[in-house]
């Protein structure tokens, strides 16, 4: 027989899977309604998408995503906190020199996986004038704004209505995640 308490650890990483990607979800809208009628059924991803490829305002489409990473760690981390603190606490039974390197595989990890995000994030902060300004070679202007600015997200906000996109969003991952 197999049981729900069996099931935990799939049935978590089916949920959290399917949460980041219904979070990511644009195709439909773009196809079907186009974001409307008047932003209905536009979410974030879509007007990520809108502001960065049909607008050529890249930077407040690095604003969106960036807003769209965090919505999704902090999903993933409230969906971890369900799980049994026994399963928490696993690392318990290990070594020191065993968790070290298990600490240092994870940060490594992190690091790489982390990096593609962390380009857009800091491209949320340049101006429209920087965004293009330094892109070759790489070099640290290249990924940390030189002229740091809120004005893309407060424009986001202020002007576009990113808002009622954010509860488009939760509403199209709470029917779709079982």
């Amino acid at each position: 027989n197999v049981t729900l308490p069996m099931l935990k650890k799939t049935t978590l990483f089916v949920v959290v899977a399917d949460t980041s990607t219904n979070l990511l979800l644009f195709a439909p809208m773009q196809l079907i309604t186009g974001g409307g009628p008047q932003g209905s059924t536009s979410v974030l991803m879509y007007e990520a998408y809108k502001q960065a490829f049909k607008y050529g305002s890249y930077e407040k489409g690095a604003a969106i995503t960036s807003i769209l990473v965090v919505f999704i760690l902090i999903i993933v981390f409230f969906q971890f906190k369900l799980m049994d603190e026994k399963e928490r606490r696993t690392m318990g039974k290990y070594s020191k020199g065993k968790k070290a390197a298990i600490y240092a595989a994870l940060v490594i990890f992190v690091i790489i996986a982390l990096f593609p995000i962390l380009y857009p994030l800091m491209s949320s902060f340049r101006t429209d004038q920087e965004i293009f300004q330094y892109t070759a070679p790489f070099n640290l202007h290249t990924l940390i704004p030189v002229d740091w600015t809120m004005e893309n997200y407060i424009s986001l906000f202020r002007d576009h209505g990113v808002g009622q996109y954010i509860k488009n969003t939760l509403i199209v991952v709470g029917i779709t995640v079982p």
